[in-house]
């Protein structure tokens, strides 16, 4: 059963196209080759796509050319597949519309097991694909070939659990907020959401939250998003050809913005699906209002209502302390530690992040980058209170199993973190975001919010190129410290 944020989707997964989708097919332009050379998009991993803003000159797409494009994108010849894949995704929503309704069956067919780790060292996380079904080459092809065509139409990782179109150019994506009178969900993250080693919220975000909330998130959003700077890998080689590798460090943020583009709220850090819908619902709607008003009414109504969330946080956190029998006075623990005239540390950034910090801090305390890592009582004491919550529902298991085993202990601490992400981010981080508006601090500008959430909330801040992982100057008994092409 289907909790209750869920709501019903509007794309019909076979036979015609929705109507919304066929419009939008004929009104957007086919990526043409033979114009010029393609432009990346997103620039991670995988086949190239269009750019998602596309010339009006170009000549429209009708719906069975939508078709026979998805089609020819799995089943033409070779050499014509990338090309229809690079229109597919610049036809917008509308040709991963046709492509699911194409390929819809063979998406909805459930994966095989996990599978095992590599075999061989030189075998590369950056490149793993979702498992296949054994037994026939041209069956573990065919699947491989529809899941990295969807991955590129969506320029996101494992879109087959979502199935949701992401825009990777902010103009475009203002664009159609304005066509669609809806507001931007923009996500600002560590690496590229298209590609395997991108951050680790990231990935959570991937496989718990975008599941779960992805007929809502269709609905009501234009989606974008953008990298903050490349997620730093680490590799542990056992040197008998076990290798350990994954990212490390950093955080994430959604961004929801007015069709002006104007930042109305920044949601950061992982939360569970519930709470963040609820947010999403309140945010969309102040975004809903303030478009296109003049400056200094925007101001003023976006100041109203980060005011109302503080008072109604400090009014949930003298609840909470009563429901625990704490003093309902006590003061919330501080986001991070008070941090002058140096640099962040980045183990003193990652319990910002309990989620992803169960993944990195072991690796931070291995390479001597770490430090103490312990579970606050108190914030133990609130996640408690929020585990049914942040129970996990089917559509992100079926994301987490694609890729691990998760057996009933692995999935009880995943959604005990989820429980404590989602309480630390909003009583300590979503919080100070609250008060930055309310004083009117926060910048209106996208990118000068994002470095100060970056620099001052996240502790990684742009000028730090080694994201608090120089270490103690110390001699390491290696050329240049171990530093490879510059510290």
């Amino acid at each position: 059963m289907q909790s209750r944020w869920f709501s019903t989707s509007s794309r019909r997964r076979g036979g015609s196209l929705p109507v919304h989708a066929a419009l939008l097919a004929l009104s957007l332009a086919a990526c043409d080759h033979s114009a010029g050379p393609l432009v990346r998009v997103g620039g991670g991993s995988g086949a190239a796509a269009c750019d998602d803003t596309a010339s009006p000159a170009a000549p429209a797409a009708s719906i069975s050319d939508l078709d026979e494009l998805a089609r020819l994108a799995i089943d033409g010849p070779e050499g014509e597949r990338a090309a229809a894949i690079d229109k597919l995704r610049a036809a917008g929503p509308a040709g991963l519309d046709a492509f699911v309704g194409r390929h819809g069956s063979e998406l909805a067919t459930p994966l095989p097991a996990p599978a095992p780790a590599p075999a061989k060292a030189d075998d590369d996380a950056r490149g793993w694909r979702w498992p296949v079904a054994a037994g026939r080459d041209d069956a573990a092809d065919r699947s491989a070939r529809i899941d990295a065509a969807l991955d590129t139409i969506c320029q996101q990782r494992g879109c087959r659990f979502s199935q949701l179109y992401w825009h990777t150019d902010l103009d475009a994506a203002l664009a159609a907020a304005r066509a669609e009178g809806k507001p931007v969900l923009s996500l600002r993250l560590l690496g590229e959401l298209d590609e395997t080693l991108s951050c680790a919220n990231s990935r959570l975000f991937r496989t718990i939250l975008y599941p779960a909330l992805a007929p809502w998130l269709r609905e009501r959003f234009i989606l974008h998003w953008r990298s903050e700077r490349p997620a730093p890998v680490i590799t542990v080689d056992y040197g008998d050809g076990r290798r350990l590798q994954t990212t490390i460090t950093g955080n994430s943020v959604h961004y929801v913005l007015d069709a002006d583009g104007r930042p109305v709220d920044a949601i950061p850090g992982l939360l569970a699906p519930p709470v963040f819908q609820r947010l999403l619902e309140r945010a969309a709607a102040l975004a809903l209002t303030t478009s296109g008003r003049p400056p200094a009414a925007k101001d003023a109504m976006i100041r109203e209502h980060h005011r109302q969330r503080l008072e109604e946080l400090d009014a949930a956190w003298e609840a909470e302390m009563r429901a625990i029998g704490e003093d309902p006075l006590r003061r919330r623990p501080p986001a991070g530690p008070r941090i002058a005239g140096r640099t962040p540390r980045a183990a003193e950034a990652m319990p910002l992040a309990v989620s992803k910090m169960r993944v990195e801090m072991p690796l931070l305390n291995g390479v001597g980058l770490g430090g103490p890592s312990r579970e606050e009582a108190l914030w133990g004491a609130l996640a408690d209170r929020h585990v049914l919550e942040s129970r996990l529902s089917e559509a992100s298991l079926r994301a987490m199993s694609a890729l691990e085993t998760i057996d009933p202990a692995k999935r009880a601490r995943s959604e005990r973190d989820l429980a404590l992400d989602s309480v630390q981010n909003e009583h300590q981080l979503h919080r100070a975001i609250h008060g930055w508006f309310t004083a009117g601090t926060a910048p209106a500008e996208l990118e000068a919010l994002n470095r100060r959430v970056y620099d001052q909330l996240f502790l990684t801040p742009g000028d730090d190129p080694t994201l608090g992982m120089a270490g103690e100057s110390v001699f390491a008994g290696l050329p240049a410290g171990g530093w490879v092409g510059g510290r």
